[in-house]
């Protein structure tokens, strides 16, 4: 069993980055766009405002823009959180993603 240590990411804290995993950080960052998106459909439809997220995960609203725009990894606990604040199963929002 190998055990992840820290290594260098592209401003991610979540997918370590090594020579050979171009193409999976490639669909990585795709699932982020797709989860951000979901997201950000739930924001609307629901008519509250990243402002109110960012205050949620404890964050500003640009950071919380970049992450929902796949600028930035979105990690599982903040995942956790973006559901909690939606009110919506973490499950739902990933099948949504797919």
């Amino acid at each position: 069993m190998v055990i992840p240590t820290k290594v260098a990411t592209r401003g991610r804290n979540c997918y370590p980055i090594t020579p050979t995993s171009d193409n999976v950080t490639r669909m990585d960052t795709e699932i982020e766009k797709r989860f951000g998106r979901v997201v950000t459909d739930e924001l609307h439809a629901q008519g509250r405002f990243q402002r109110e997220l960012a205050e949620h995960l404890g964050t500003t609203q640009e950071t919380v823009s970049r992450r929902l725009g796949g600028h930035f990894g979105i990690n599982l606990g903040d995942a956790h959180q973006i559901a909690v604040f939606l009110d919506v199963p973490l499950t739902e929002l990933i099948e949504r993603s797919a």
